[in-house]
């Protein structure tokens, strides 16, 4: 349900003002998204959230985030 409602505010985007669009209409669907997928993980409920593919990418941008500033200021 929670990924039901992010689409469609992704897709109510156009109805709203330039300025805020994508805040405003997928704010609640993303949060709501995100609860899901935590709730699963503490229930342990199967989720494609926990195959070792997307364990290792969620590792590696993990690892990104800590050095991309270093990363970035070395290719300056």
């Amino acid at each position: 349900m929670s990924l039901a409602t992010t689409i469609v505010g992704y897709f109510l985007t156009y109805q709203v003002h330039a300025e805020y669009r994508y805040e405003a209409c997928t704010a609640i669907g993303i949060m709501c998204l995100i609860a899901a997928v935590a709730l699963a993980d503490i229930r342990s409920e199967p989720s494609p959230w926990r195959s070792r593919r997307a364990v290792k990418l969620g590792e590696l941008s993990f690892a990104f985030y800590m050095i991309h500033l270093i990363v970035m200021r070395t290719g300056e």
